[in-house]
């Protein structure tokens, strides 16, 4: 059994860091699709379990969407887009005038498809600004969606991310817009080992400059 994970304050401000630079390029593209400004909060980081995902994301219980992706590659790595179903809605609407705009027609597009779109453009976004960030390359895999109660849907998260490779680590991150008529969440997560190859990137990367 693997000893806990103990981060040192360097670490925890790389994590964020990273955090940062993912939610902000996401939070970017999404604003470009739906012409509308996004907010971003500081990212938090946290040791991944499940009364981890329970106490940080589980204060509501409305029905929402979980868009999840495995992104694969130099480290492998989890990451979750989380919207209630009202915002998810809201963003989609956006995302219809956005481009009917654009194209000059009206544009409709199926819920379903629009959900994924959306989880794999805003989860893509992150994942291009940590590679382009670390040097690193990956690939995206195919997204599953869950719509449901929040805690059905954490319920189903966390069966496929608890895992027995050892702690986890949650990197944790809020969007939404300046109004709040949509909000949504952001958690990244890295086992034990893409934790080591991060950690052993930027420090290579510190001591090249």
């Amino acid at each position: 059994m693997l000893p806990p994970i103990k981060l040192t304050h360097e670490e925890i401000s790389d994590l964020k860091e990273l955090g940062n630079i993912g939610t902000g390029f996401a939070a970017s593209r999404l604003a470009n699709q739906i012409g509308v400004r996004c907010v971003v909060s500081l990212p938090e980081v946290f040791t991944l379990s499940e009364s981890t995902m329970q106490e940080r994301l589980g204060h509501h219980d409305d029905f929402s969407v979980a868009v999840d992706i495995r992104m694969r590659g130099d480290f492998d790595s989890t990451m979750f887009l989380l919207m209630t179903t009202q915002s998810a809605d809201m963003v989609i609407d956006y995302m219809k005038r956005s481009s009917s705009m654009k194209s000059g027609t009206l544009v409709d597009l199926p819920r379903e498809y629009a959900l994924k779109k959306l989880g794999e453009d805003m989860i893509g976004g992150y994942s291009n600004a940590v590679n382009d960030f670390l040097k690193t390359t990956s690939h995206v895999l195919s997204p599953e969606m869950v719509i449901d109660l929040w805690s059905k849907a954490l319920e189903k998260i966390l069966g496929r991310i608890i895992k027995i490779d050892g702690e986890q680590i949650l990197i944790q991150s809020h969007f939404s817009a300046p109004d709040q008529t949509f909000s949504g969440t952001f958690a990244y997560i890295l086992n034990r080992a893409s934790q080591h190859f991060v950690f052993n990137k930027l420090h290579m990367m510190t001591n090249t400059y």
